[in-house]
């Protein structure tokens, strides 16, 4: 626990650093019209709400977050352990 304490900041900054990049990655790559198939073999273009592509993004957002605190923690974990040993 004392290690989590001493990375605090860091993982502070990696999650919102991480939230930033998945809301631009998610304007960039994330369309607002959808392709449904329908079982006679058309398709239908779908347009999302507002508020259906906000939690689209929010997701992907929440997402990159996420995965980049996981990235931090193991490598702050490996350098620290690095450190220890020698």
């Amino acid at each position: 626990m004392n290690f989590l304490k001493k990375i605090e900041n860091r993982l502070i900054k990696s999650g919102i650093y991480g939230f930033v990049l998945g809301l631009f990655i998610g304007i960039l790559f994330t369309s607002q019209t959808e392709i449904v198939n329908t079982p006679q073999d058309t398709k239908i273009f779908n347009t999302l709400s507002i508020f259906e592509y906000i939690i689209k993004l929010l997701r992907i957002s929440i997402v990159f977050s996420i995965a980049l605190i996981i990235i931090t923690i193991i490598f702050l974990y490996k350098s620290e352990k690095k450190k220890l040993s020698q």
